[in-house]
């Protein structure tokens, strides 16, 4: 009867079945996360808990064994959502140990297609949102100034997203919001730093990690601050008025801004 690894949601738990699954005797045929596991008759289920520790392990052996790519690779490919990437993490994980450091020169094998395909996914809309998320200033309890975003990806991305937006905003308070998994990535501002003396070089704040994600849910979205309607009609008035009306093309924004995302985007909102 043929066996499958079962974890629970998890990157610690996918890294735990994996482990498990590289040290077993008898290998599984296949491994899943809970909740994309369809129950059947002649399949033998085992249930892996997570465990910190068998993760790390298999970090270390994903490493040595297969290459920081690789392991790189498998984290996007988990992020990204798939009813099936459990069992095309643990194919591309089989056979990296199988090929070593040169996994990914074999473009042409599906177990390898598999990941790319679902890391190029992440990244295609990482990418997009970069470009598509609006801050709008929000009323918080603290009466502090909070920059709030909201928005639903197809894939589990804001945690790729926060970098770049602490980079840009490191002086402020902001939370880019997903509705859809009920998670939230807050930044805490921090000074701004400042330049030294005549040696060029900048002294003051350090370049420590400013966010974190969270879990969180709200029934409705914070209420706008003050003036914050007059901005977003500011920016919706700019946006009409530097387009160029013979060079529009609907075709060519649905593709590059698909409809999916204009909720959320001010510009795309009735006055």
């Amino acid at each position: 009867m043929p066996q499958l690894y079962l974890y629970d949601d998890s990157f610690d738990g996918l890294l735990t079945a994996l482990f498990a699954a590289y040290c077993a005797a008898e290998k599984p045929d296949g491994i899943a996360a809970e909740s994309e596991f369809e129950d059947g008759l002649f399949v033998e289920k085992i249930k892996v808990t997570s465990d910190r520790a068998r993760a790390a392990d298999a970090i270390n052996v994903i490493a040595n064994f297969i290459s920081i790519d690789a392991l790189h690779n498998i984290f996007y490919a988990f992020l990204a959502e798939s009813d099936d990437h459990g069992s095309i993490i643990y194919d591309y994980f089989n056979f990296g140990i199988e090929k070593g450091r040169l996994v990914d020169n074999f473009l042409h094998d599906p177990r390898v297609i598999g990941v790319h395909k679902l890391r190029d996914k992440l990244h295609c809309e990482k990418h997009r949102l970069l470009g598509l998320i609006r801050f709008k200033q929000v009323e918080a309890a603290d009466n502090l100034p909070l920059y709030y975003a909201e928005c639903e990806p197809d894939n589990n991305v804001i945690g790729l997203l926060a970098p770049h937006f602490a980079h840009r905003l490191p002086g402020e308070r902001w939370m880019i919001h997903d509705l859809k998994r009920g998670i939230a990535v807050i930044n805490e501002a921090r000074p701004k730093a400042r330049r030294g003396g005549g040696n060029g070089k900048t002294a003051g704040a350090a370049a420590e990690k400013t966010w974190s994600v969270v879990d969180i849910t709200r029934d409705k979205a914070p209420e706008p601050a003050e003036k914050e309607e007059i901005y977003q009609d500011l920016w919706r008035a700019f946006i009409k008025n530097i387009a160029i009306e013979t060079r529009i093309n609907p075709k060519l924004q649905r593709r590059c801004m698909p409809a999916r995302y204009w909720k959320y985007l001010t510009e795309m909102q009735k006055n």
